[in-house]
């Protein structure tokens, strides 16, 4: 399962959970603990969602950057290719003078 829906499940059963257990318990004894417990497991929850989110973008950048980086590795290659040829066309040619007819 998914790290992230399994966050989201567990903030939504802390809530219920901490609003059947205020139901039934003490209100007046317990029931500012049961509700502090209930918000910080929902906190504890959006947390770890958001750490389980981060991670996700975190590997899909670096998917992202190998495969910019062999793409431009491929066209540093073919520049290199292309300027080679183009230095070894360029070389000067030996050629004949031409003779001025006067």
């Amino acid at each position: 399962m998914n790290s992230r829906v399994f966050s989201v499940a567990c903030a939504v059963l802390a809530f219920f959970a901490g609003a059947i257990w205020l139901n039934e318990a003490n209100a007046a004894i317990v029931g500012t603990l049961v509700a502090f417990l209930s918000v910080a497991a929902g906190f504890g929850c959006g947390v770890w969602f958001k750490n389980a989110d981060a991670n996700v973008k975190i590997e899909e950048a670096n998917h992202a950057t190998l495969y910019y980086e062999q793409e431009l590795d491929k066209l540093r290659e073919v520049y290199k290719k292309l300027a080679s040829e183009k230095t070894t066309a360029a070389a000067p040619k030996a050629t004949k003078a031409k003779k001025n007819k006067e």
